[in-house]
């Protein structure tokens, strides 16, 4: 068990000194301070117990992240985990925070999609972390996230499956960025089209701005020049605001245009319900949140135990009254 005494031996600095840095911060230098947080940490100091009693949560915007129909769902899960084992949880909005106001918690959980400067730090300061619903573009670090891949394959083979030729894609970005989200779906689009020797792909695919929903108008109206029978929304919401448009527009769904969505969240409340049903693809953000607990905890406990590095959870097909079958 690591003492006070060995974290003041390996910096070179007094008992006091260190008691100082860890109970009167402001009595010693910062440069001093950090060193010696840094090396009890790097000891094991703060989980000398194996207890867990803080965890910080971080997302590059939480306030979007939290108010949107998604991964507030998902930050659900965690709250309601760490309530119920009385584990305190430092918020940030962002990861522009010195060591010695991070270094009580035992690990990070990152929420949504985090700029990798956000994980260097992080093991930097080495607090054990888990990326929660957006693994990193390298797959280097331990993430909890859906399995989209499966989920897009099965929806797109329901679409041909049901006689549609020519489907759309829709697909929504942040600020151009081809992320997990984005590489997957349009890459299980491509695979689908192509093993039903269908090589339209590119030409059938628009992007829409997230940070923008005026977008998928724009989106839209440029596939629709390509007289698709069906409309793929790589997420509900998305979805939701195609239908307003369409409706806007005189189409009806199916009969003139199916479409689909992705995800299964609830309509958010600025939108009215969808009708007929979105067929789409359902997913369970309070899961994701539980299980992204969970995770952290058996790496926080058990590093070289702690199972698999990525935690795919599963996801099912939920056909509504969207989708026109073809004869």
């Amino acid at each position: 068990m690591t003492k006070l005494r060995d974290i003041a031996e390996s910096c070179g600095v007094s008992v006091s000194t260190v008691s100082l840095a860890m109970h009167k911060p402001h009595r010693i230098s910062r440069a001093k301070k950090d060193e010696i947080l840094r090396k009890a940490q790097e000891l094991g100091y703060f989980s000398k117990n194996k207890t867990i009693t803080r965890i910080l949560l971080i997302c590059n915007d939480f306030f979007r992240t939290y108010t949107g129909e998604y991964y507030n769902r998902a930050i659900y899960g965690i709250l309601e985990v760490l309530h119920q084992e009385n584990i305190v949880l430092q918020i940030l909005e962002n990861f522009d925070t010195p060591y010695e106001q991070v270094y009580e918690n035992n690990g990070i959980i990152f929420v949504g999609k985090v700029p990798p400067e956000y994980l260097d730090k992080a093991l930097d300061f080495k607090l054990p972390f888990i990326l929660c619903g957006h693994p990193d573009d390298q797959y280097k670090y331990p993430a909890v996230h859906f399995d989209i891949r499966r989920g897009a394959s099965e929806l797109l083979e329901y679409l041909l499956s049901s006689g549609h030729k020519k489907i759309g894609l829709i697909i929504g970005s942040v600020g151009g960025d081809a992320d997990f989200f984005y590489k997957t779906i349009t890459g299980a689009f491509r695979e689908a089209l192509k093993r039903s020797q269908l090589n339209n792909a590119d030409k059938l695919l628009e992007e829409c701005s997230y940070n923008n929903l005026q977008t998928v108008e724009i989106a839209l109206n440029k596939l629709l020049k390509q007289n698709p029978s069906a409309i793929y929304c790589s997420d509900d919401h998305i979805a939701y605001v195609a239908y307003q448009i369409l409706k806007r527009w005189g189409l009806k769904i199916p009969d003139d245009i199916s479409i689909v969505g992705f995800d299964g969240i609830v309509t958010p409340p600025y939108l009215p319900a969808p009708k007929p049903a979105l067929t789409t693809v359902y997913v369970d953000p309070i899961l994701l949140g539980r299980t992204a607990v969970a995770q952290l905890k058996k790496i926080i406990l058990n590093p070289q135990n702690a199972g698999p590095k990525h935690l795919v959870l599963p996801v099912s097909l939920r056909i509504g009254e969207s989708v026109k079958r073809k004869r």
